[in-house]
């Protein structure tokens, strides 16, 4: 049983030495993980607006406003999905050949 703890404690260690090098790419890639998952959420959102908009068919303006929003926040999620990858691409490069 206490081997199993050291080995835990030994593992977290040298996972913790291992990423601590790239801490900082690693906080920008949550950061960017963070944002994508609430533009994410705000779509289903920005849709339904859309239908209700159009069911309802009372004015054109509103219609207007909320494609141009959905189309910023769809371009912005696809900005952010690249820089995702940007970032993570050369952190998982060096350590496939790290024993």
């Amino acid at each position: 049983m206490a081997d199993r703890e050291h080995s835990s404690k030994k593992s977290l260690k040298r996972l913790y030495e291992l990423l601590r090098p790239e801490s900082k790419d690693l906080f920008v890639f949550f950061v960017y993980t963070i944002a994508v998952s609430i533009l994410y959420l705000a779509i289903p959102l920005s849709a339904q607006i859309l239908v209700n908009t159009v069911a309802a068919s009372v004015l054109i303006q509103p219609l207007i406003i909320f494609s141009i929003a959905l189309l910023i926040s769809l371009t912005f999620l696809g900005f952010l999905r690249i820089l995702q990858l940007w970032i993570i691409r050369p952190l998982s490069k060096p350590h496939l050949f790290t024993s």
